[in-house]
């Protein structure tokens, strides 16, 4: 019986060590995770996700704001050089003055003096509407700028400068709106402040920044080209009571930028009306609370494990393609109602995991079959001793009783 000990203890030892694997293998899909969803690592692969989410939600409305670009179009019918003579802007200004624009944004900098009659035209025009936000992507240290000739100049003709800056994120695209720039207020809360109430949220720019709710890929805003605008040719109904952002939409003046929206790059104008729209609609796209993205790596990082223990590597290989996509439709009905939720992080812990977990238990498995193999040949050892000594006993017997019979004499 005492023999029989030591076998009872090793199945304890045994899932200790599996145990121990599966840990690790948790430890380190949770420590990628997080890793990737605080760090700039692989940029990409997360602004990626947002984009297919853009595109599996499709183009949304926006009736309340449109787009004047100075395209291609313009510059054939126009025949003028740019920069344009500010007397030309000053005809656009009336134009959408006249056709009841809720307000004007102008996405084009006015900085340097020109033509004293041009300047002029311009901010006679500027005062006229009385509900124009004009660009600049240059102020000095306390946040004022020199459009059209200062500050002061712009608040004497009921008219303000805003930052027209985009910021970049570490992929490449412009995913967000900065609540300011260089000290200066940025065109998109520029461009809303005054139309809504209350005002926006300030909790909602994180990091003093906001997500754009992206209306659509290129061209879902209403776009209307320069040239019709100047000539009279957009009826008037299109532009009433909108907001109006008038910029470059040219491929040659270089304003384009490379959005989640679509593959193609996006105006500036445009760009600048998406995040118009969003300050307007009260920041509609949020980020959700770190703590849950957290949270979901953490999740997905033990589902594997768990998996394991209950249905051994097999359960875990089928139960983590089965999370990815249960979470990239989660992720999608998320973000359909407003909050981004981080998709590469826990979708990487939880590849990691899963691979970590498999791997733990084949190799739990291979020892638990090696110490099988062991058992069987240390038992098989076992009994051919005991064979032989039951063997040897015999022989003992036999030449024992022999013995016997050889010592007894004839007579007995």
């Amino acid at each position: 019986m005492r023999a029989d000990r030591p076998w009872r203890r090793r199945p304890g030892r045994r899932g200790a060590h599996a145990r121990l694997g599966l840990l690790v293998a948790v430890v380190i899909g949770a420590a990628a995770g997080l890793v990737l969803a605080h760090s700039d690592v692989l940029p990409q692969l997360e602004q990626d996700t947002v984009s297919l989410r853009f595109a599996e939600r499709g183009p949304q409305p926006a009736g309340d704001i449109a787009v004047v670009a100075i395209d291609d179009k313009t510059f054939d019918e126009l025949a003028l050089q740019w920069p344009f003579a500010r007397s030309v802007h000053a005809k656009a200004i009336d134009a959408l003055r006249r056709a009841g624009a809720r307000r004007i944004v102008y996405d084009v900098q006015f900085t340097e003096p020109t033509v004293a009659r041009e300047d002029n035209a311009l901010i006679g025009a500027v005062g006229r509407a009385r509900n124009v936000v004009l660009a600049t992507t240059e102020t000095d240290a306390g946040g004022g700028s020199d459009v059209l000739g200062g500050d002061e100049v712009l608040r004497a003709h009921h008219a303000r400068a805003a930052a027209a800056n985009v910021v970049k994120q570490p992929g490449g695209d412009v995913q967000k709106l900065p609540a300011a720039y260089g000290g200066l207020t940025s065109l998109a809360v520029a461009g809303a402040q005054g139309l809504t109430a209350p005002p926006p949220d300030p909790s909602g720019f994180r990091d003093g920044q906001a997500w754009i709710d992206f209306r659509g890929p290129p061209g879902t805003i209403p776009t209307y080209s320069f040239s019709d605008l100047i000539v009279g040719r957009i009826d008037p109904a299109r532009l009433r009571g909108k907001v109006v952002v008038v910029g470059a939409g040219a491929p040659t003046l270089q304003d384009l930028h490379t959005t989640p929206a679509g593959s193609k790059p996006m105006s500036g104008p445009e760009l600048q009306a998406n995040a118009i729209w969003t300050v307007m609609h009260d920041l509609p796209l949020r980020d959700a609370p770190g703590w849950l993205g957290v949270a979901l790596v953490l999740a997905l990082a033990a589902l594997p494990a768990l998996a394991c223990r209950l249905g051994g590597a097999i359960a875990a290989a089928v139960a983590a393609p089965a999370a990815a996509i249960g979470y990239l439709l989660v992720a999608q009905v998320a973000f359909d109602h407003g909050t981004v939720v981080p998709v590469s992080p826990p979708l990487v812990a939880l590849a990691i995991a899963t691979l970590g977990a498999c791997l733990a238990s084949y190799a739990a498995e291979q020892r638990r079959r090696r110490q099988v193999t062991e058992a069987n040949a240390r038992l098989e050892a076992a009994v051919t001793d005991r064979t032989a000594e039951l063997r040897a006993t015999q022989l003992e017997v036999v030449r024992r009783l022999g013995q016997a019979a050889e010592s007894r004499d004839g007579e007995t």
